[in-house]
């Protein structure tokens, strides 16, 4: 027996709400990440220029500073690839068993 159009309306309401709550939580936590790994990549390229920019008077210090950006660069980069794959690989698996859920609710 399929259950009355209004029932499933509210149902579907409800799978909707608290899949935009999950989310809007799971954005959150990507965001956080992605904060974390541009800190982590501003502390390593200061903390080492600090060290190094000196060396020589500057003169071999200053682009051996530029590597290391070159470097922590390409870090944070393959870092927020790395966060935004997980995040996205999540949605797309949740999205899929949200919409089994709605043809399940669709049924009763």
């Amino acid at each position: 027996m399929t259950a009355p159009v209004s029932l499933r309306r509210t149902q579907a309401r409800t799978v909707g709400f608290t899949e935009e709550a999950r989310y809007q939580a799971t954005s959150d936590e990507k965001d956080g990440d992605l904060t974390d790994a541009s800190w982590k990549k501003a502390w390593t390229y200061h903390l080492v220029g600090g060290v190094l920019t000196p060396l020589g008077g500057g003169t071999i210090g200053d682009p051996v500073q530029r590597g290391v950006d070159v470097i922590t660069t390409a870090w944070l980069q393959d870092k927020t690839n790395e966060i935004n794959d997980t995040a996205q690989a999540d949605h797309k698996e949740t999205y899929g068993a949200r919409i089994q859920q709605l043809r399940e609710v669709g049924q009763d």
